[in-house]
């Protein structure tokens, strides 16, 4: 039997929240390929990422707004590699 992979969803009456296991790497390219074909069909979007690379490293928080489908492969490169030092610094 397959693993099952463990989501948290919150919402409210102005926001959806998705919370995903960063060692799903396959679902997270899946929802940043959705994304892509959102903003691709003319839909921009604004990003606020917050994210700590190790235990003795601070909150960093940043907003990116990506109006184009190569602002978002650019972003999901900058993931990729953000969740590569997030598990090597002991965060999984």
């Amino acid at each position: 039997m397959e693993m099952i992979t463990e989501i948290d969803i919150s919402m409210n009456n102005r926001v959806l929240n998705i919370t995903l296991p960063i060692k799903d790497q396959e679902l997270i390219e899946n929802i940043i390929s959705a994304l892509k074909n959102y903003v691709a069909k003319g839909s921009p979007i604004k990003v606020r990422q917050s994210y700590v690379t190790s235990l003795s490293d601070s909150l960093k928080v940043i907003t990116k707004i990506m109006p184009s489908g190569s602002a978002v492969e650019e972003w999901r490169g900058e993931i990729r590699q953000l969740i590569s030092m997030i598990q090597k610094g002991g965060q999984v």
